[in-house]
Order: C-alpha cells, then structure tokens, then sequence
C-alpha cells in the first residue's frame, strides 16, 4: 500500500516538473516569437553635443512616433552636456566592430577625437576608452520589426564597424543611415566610399551620407519627414 503511494506521489511530482517546464517553454515561444509592439529609435552615433538629436527633434517625423532615443558618444567630456538633454539615454562608449577597451585620441581642447589620429586633431593625447560591438548590440537590443534611425558620425571608425555590420548581417536591423565618412581625413580609407555607399544602397537603408544635422540644411529641409518602413 505504501509503495503504491509512493509510485503516486512520483508521478505526481514528474507530472508538475513537466507541466512547469511546458508553461516556461510556452511564455519564452510567446516572448520571443509572438506579437511584439514596435518600437521607434534614433541613434545617434558619435553625439558630440547632441547636434543630430535636436535636429531630429524639429522634424515632423519625430512629432509622430513615440522615439526611443540614445546619444552614443566615447569622448568622456561631451557626456555632461548630452545627460543634460532629457528623455535620452546617454552611452559613454566607442562604437566599434568588438567588445572591449580601445585608444581614442583628443584635441588638446576636447574639439575633436577619433580612434584614428588625424591632421584635425590639434595636440593630440591618447585616452582608453570602454568600446562595444555596435551591429551585436543593436541584435540583443531590438527587433528587426522595430524602425530604427542611425545618425553616424564617428571618425573614421564606420569603415570597420560597417564592414563588421555586414558581415554579419546585423544591417538588417537599420531602416534609414545617415553616415558621414572622413576618408578625406584619413588617406587608408580613400576609395571605401563608393564600395559602401553601393552596399548601403543595395540593402536598402541608406538614407544619406552626412550627419542628420548637415541634411537639414535648406536643399534637404523635409528628407526625414517623408521616411516610413
């Protein structure tokens, strides 16, 4: 008799453990598989003093979305003036093709920086900066159903972070680029241009190449407002 309630009490327990296994599989399927709300970003890579984000701010189509906005910015110095800006969530960091830590080079006057150094660069000296891989990051971070923006203008480091992004397919989760290039500062990247503007367009994302502040000059006023996924 004993015995038999043993055996019940066993398949009681295996028959809960299973059930508790199948309703976490069930909600982790829901999660990650079922209806999701999207989300609107705008991304601005290489922030400086948030120059792309209040431009992006006057525009119509910043009016209609309810934007998630984030000023990615590794110059340690330009932080205090962007977390001033409210709504925005600030990342001190390098935006890079890998994770990890990276030489960034200043003006003597914080002015301009890059990873690259550069005839701009007055008085350069080298800090370390914290450094994140950016395609990898936008993977773990939203969806490819969210409408993501990216204003970008990091110095010289889109080359490689581009190059990365594409590799390993982690474009697809961009809807509109705007990215400024600086071969006309760095002469190893002279030429790339062309070869990513093409890739840029065949994918389908390129929006234009400059920084969203410089598109909204009066040839451009309106670009942005007429974009839609």
């Amino acid at each position: 008799m004993f015995r038999h309630k043993d055996t019940f009490k066993n398949i009681k327990k295996h028959a809960m453990t299973i059930l508790f296994t199948l309703v976490i599989l069930f909600i982790s399927i829901w999660y990650y598989a079922g209806p999701r709300t999207k989300k609107y970003i705008f991304i601005d890579g290489g922030a400086h003093n948030g120059e792309s984000l209040l431009a992006f701010q006057k525009t119509g189509l910043y009016k209609k979305y309810p934007w998630k906005i984030f000023a990615i910015e590794a110059n340690p110095y330009k932080i205090k003036n962007l977390k001033r800006m409210p709504g925005i969530t600030v990342i001190n960091k390098a935006i890079w093709n890998k994770n990890g830590t990276v030489e960034f080079i200043l003006s003597k006057y914080d002015s301009t920086s890059s990873l690259y150094n550069n005839r701009t660069i007055k008085q350069p000296k080298t800090i370390t900066v914290e450094s994140f891989d950016f395609g990898q990051w936008l993977c773990r971070k939203f969806s490819v159903n969210d409408f993501i923006i990216i204003s970008l203008d990091i110095e010289g480091a889109e080359y490689e972070v581009l190059d990365k992004m594409f590799a390993d397919g982690t474009i697809k989760y961009v809807d509109r680029f705007y990215i400024e290039f600086h071969s006309s500062k760095l002469k190893q990247f002279q030429g790339r241009e062309n070869e990513l503007l093409s890739k840029l367009e065949k994918s389908g994302v390129l929006g234009g190449f400059d920084s969203v502040e410089n598109m909204l000059d009066g040839s451009c006023n309106g670009w942005i407002d007429t974009i839609e996924k």
